[in-house]
């Protein structure tokens, strides 16, 4: 048994060596892997450092044909503004000519009406030269002096006497005053009208112009009081207007028959229509120089005629 166990010991230490041999392959073969691992590794950073070399290359290729295409672009607007500025250049050198052709046509046009005129101017002066147009008679002097001294002695008006206006009614003159007018002194009347307390003065020769004329008399108001009651004339259908300025015209003429029918009318439209305004202060107007001629010419007093005759007129 102890021989066998020697022989058993004695081939455990020849297979010792072997065991030796194999852990320096695994030695070998793992410093092999490893320097593997590293080349590999090696290869991989090269291989990446190559694709960001190309990568940087391609994007410097992009940057560089960015860079040509904006070029480009400037280039086109550049050449685009420049036919522009032709343009232009074009448009203000025709503008410019079309103006000196329309000044040269008005000067052409300007140099023959001169032509003409003076033909015409010269044609004239040979016809003149000819014979000349007789000359109109210079109208004659007018001797104001003595248009006034007639006017004077034709004066139907004298101082206290009374008188009747067309628009301020009865009134009455005070005197005759002389007074400068326009670089003249003409003789005056002045009138005193006590309703609306004023004076007027009318130059002699202006008398008949202004509408003065002289009172009724007591057998003149039996022609005014038959008018009053007589029958009235309006026509209610026609426009306001229209009868204003008929009923203005009758009170201008200043006569007391024609005032008679304007109250008369009116007064009685009255009773069937409201009156406008214009209306009503005709009314009033006429009413006012009707009764005060009247009571002037009856000796009575001015109001008992008024409502005298609005009671006839309103019956």
């Amino acid at each position: 048994m102890k021989k066998i166990s020697k022989k058993k010991s004695a081939s455990s230490k020849k297979s010792s060596p072997r065991k030796k041999t194999t852990k320096k392959k695994t030695t070998r073969s793992k410093v092999g892997k490893s320097a593997r691992r590293k080349a590999t590794s090696k290869k991989r950073v090269a291989k990446k450092k190559t694709s960001k070399k190309a990568a940087k290359k391609r994007v410097t290729k992009k940057k560089t044909s960015k860079k040509k295409v904006t070029k480009k672009k400037v280039a086109k607007k550049k050449t685009s503004k420049k036919k522009v500025t032709k343009k232009k250049t074009s448009k203000t050198k025709a503008a410019k000519a079309s103006k000196k052709k329309a000044k040269t046509k008005v000067a052409k046009k300007a140099k023959v009406a001169k032509k003409a005129a003076s033909k015409a101017s010269t044609k004239t002066a040979a016809k003149g030269k000819k014979a000349a147009p007789p000359k109109e008679p210079a109208p004659p002097k007018v001797d104001e002096k003595k248009l006034i001294a007639e006017a004077m002695a034709n004066l139907a008006y004298g101082e206290g006497s009374h008188v009747v206006h067309p628009k301020y009614g009865l009134g009455k003159v005070e005197r005759i005053v002389d007074r400068t007018l326009t670089e003249r002194t003409v003789p005056c009347l002045e009138i005193h009208f006590s309703y609306h307390d004023m004076k007027l003065t009318i130059p002699v020769d202006q008398v008949d112009r202004s509408g003065l004329r002289k009172p009724i008399s007591k057998k003149d108001t039996n022609d005014v009081f038959k008018v009053l009651k007589g029958r009235a004339t309006f026509d209610a259908k026609r426009r306001s207007a229209k009868r204003v300025a008929d009923y203005q015209k009758r009170v201008r003429q200043g006569d007391p028959l024609s005032l008679a029918e304007v109250v008369r009318d009116l007064s009685r439209l009255a009773l069937k229509k409201t009156l406008s305004y214009e209306e009503r202060k005709i009314l009033s107007e006429a009413l006012r120089i009707l009764s005060r001629e009247v009571a002037l010419a009856k000796g009575r007093n001015p109001e008992e005629v008024l409502l005298e005759i609005e009671r006839i007129v309103n019956r």
